[in-house]
Formats: structure tokens, sequence, C-alpha cells
């Protein structure tokens, strides 16, 4: 059986039926509550689902051969330029990289280097840069501690944990690296010193970062800006003839 995502799309629901007339067995990705009528009348298998909880994707892949990854979202669909805008990651990181979000940055997992600095020489190094926020989410993964390596930038907003007051106690928030951030964003509930929601702070500097030439690509204060030359135009004055 081949799935599907993003089935309902323009590509998507053209792809499906090709793969209806080559004699595939089809299963179509859709959202909660989406509009279905592309796909009105075809011969498949309709499972509910978001890519962006992976949590909700266990049943989709029992008993799949093929998977044609189509979704995504664009930006001509009213009142979801968040969703457009919004960036997750997750996963290990081997070498130097940034990424950026113009709005809001969400961690769906553990983010580490393939080289650990704790324990030995890495030139690993990651920048998280959000237009807003950087945000843990709040998962099954993320709920049973949460290890970031990286230096966090939350240019207008700041560093949270989503659902931070009714998460429940989500053990151990470990970072490694640096934040920066507008406002100071909260991880946690409390009651007196006591957390009664979200995560116990482990946060850490990384000394790597002392060194101003050593930080991660384009981060924000630590590059210089360059300019093509468009146009040149030189002006002499000319001394009167008498």
């Amino acid at each position: 059986m081949d799935l599907v995502t993003g089935a309902t799309g323009h590509i998507g629901n053209v792809l499906v039926r090709t793969l209806l007339e080559k004699g595939r067995k089809v299963r179509a990705l859709v959202l909660p509550g989406e509009d279905l009528s592309p796909l009105s009348g075809l011969d498949i298998e309709l499972i509910e689902g978001n890519v962006l909880i992976p949590d909700s994707l266990t049943p989709t892949f029992t008993d799949i051969d093929v998977v044609f990854h189509l979704a995504g979202l664009i930006s001509i669909l009213p009142g979801r330029d968040e969703m457009v805008e919004r960036v997750n990651v997750q996963g290990t990181l081997d070498g130097k990289l940034t990424i950026a979000s113009v709005a809001d940055l969400y961690i769906q997992n553990d983010i580490v280097y393939e080289k650990d600095p704790m324990a030995g020489a890495s030139d690993d190094l990651l920048g998280l840069v959000a237009g807003d926020n950087v945000v843990i989410a709040d998962n099954a993964a993320n709920n049973s501690n949460c290890v970031v390596q990286g230096a966090i930038f939350a240019k207008d907003v700041a560093f949270t944990a989503e659902n931070y007051a009714g998460r429940g106690i989500s053990g151990n928030l470990n970072v490694l690296g640096s934040i920066i951030q507008k406002e100071r964003g909260q991880v946690a509930q409390y009651a007196g010193n006591n957390v009664t929601s979200g995560f116990y702070k482990r946060y850490r500097y990384d000394t790597r970062l002392e060194d101003p030439a050593f930080r991660p690509p384009y981060f924000p204060g630590y590059y210089v800006k360059t300019y093509d030359i468009t146009n040149w135009w030189e002006s002499y004055r000319i001394s009167e003839v008498q």
C-alpha cells in the first residue's frame, strides 16, 4: 500500500488518481476536519493525522510500502500565515548551522551535537533564531526531559515552553549554549519554590562561545553585511574656461 500525505492538495489528489490507475492501493493522510472534496468518490483509505504531531502518525505507517510526502501549506490560504512561517526542529547536528524562522521556532524533540562538547573536543555548533519565540513543544517526546544544545535567539519575544502551566511536570530542560531573548520566557509554573508544571531548568553556558570567532553561521550580531555594486556614478568639477 502507498501512503500519500497532502493528498487533498493540487498535486496530491492528482498523484492519488495516478496511483489508482496503476492498480495501487492508496492510504491518504488528511488533517482532522479538512475538506475532502478533492478525493470524493475515490476508492482509497482515509486516515487523520498531522505531520507536525509525530505521535499522531504511528497508525498511519502500518503496512505501508511507499510514502509520497507532499504535505505542506501555502500562503494563499486565508488565516494560515502563522502555520506557514512556523519552523519545527529536532535531531543531531554534525557541523555548523543556523536555523531561523520569521515567526516562532518549535523544538519538537532533543537537539544534540554529534560530538558532545562536554565530553571532549567538538566543532559542532547550532544557532536557533526566531523573529518571535523559540518554543519547547508540548508533546510526548518533550514531556520527559528535553535536551537543547545550541545558541538560542528570540528577537521579539522569548524562549519558552508551550503550555508550561498545564502540561504537567516535564522533567529537566537541559540547555547547553546561550539564550538571548527580549523578554524572560517561562518554562514552568511554580507554587512557591516548587515546580507544579513544566520544566526544571538545567542551563549551562557553552564556554566555546567566549571566542568571538566561534559563532553559528550568520548568527545575529556576529556577521558583517556585504553589498553588491549595481551602479557607479562619478562627478567631476569642470573649471570655468576663460
